[in-house]
């Protein structure tokens, strides 16, 4: 069950979150966060809110994969696709780096590099990696 509410984070932390915030606004280039999925407690995904809430009224988009639906969407199995509680193992990096591509290609105006020959060594690394770890 998603998590509702706000808690607040550390003042450590948040005064380092606001720090980066600065200096994102002075970056000349459009930034995006995203938060990958974690099996949180309900305090910790109360937090995970409060920061996002903050990031969000910077203006910043923030794409939370850590909802419900994107869960679901992924199709994330806690019981294979997690190291631990707060890292995913291979096959739920894959799809979440899946997952994050396709928002990535409907929410924003990004070259394609498939089938360019100067990213062909990359497409060639990742294609091994997911039929390995798949």
């Amino acid at each position: 069950e998603e998590v509702k509410g706000v808690k607040e984070i550390d003042k450590y932390y948040e005064e380092d979150l606001i720090d980066l915030l600065e200096y994102c606004q002075g970056v000349d280039c459009d930034i995006v966060f995203f938060a990958t999925p974690f099996n949180g407690s309900e305090e910790r995904m109360q937090q995970l809110n409060y920061t996002i809430d903050l990031i969000e009224e910077s203006g910043f988009d923030v794409i939370n994969l850590n909802t419900e639906e994107a869960i679901d969407e992924m199709g994330l199995d806690y019981s294979k696709d997690y190291f631990n509680a707060n890292h995913t193992s291979s096959s739920g990096a894959i799809k979440v780096t899946d997952y994050l591509s396709d928002i990535f290609a409907e929410r924003y105006d990004l070259l394609s590099h498939k089938g360019d020959a100067l990213y062909e060594s990359w497409g060639k690394s990742y294609q091994e990696f997911a039929e390995e770890y798949k």
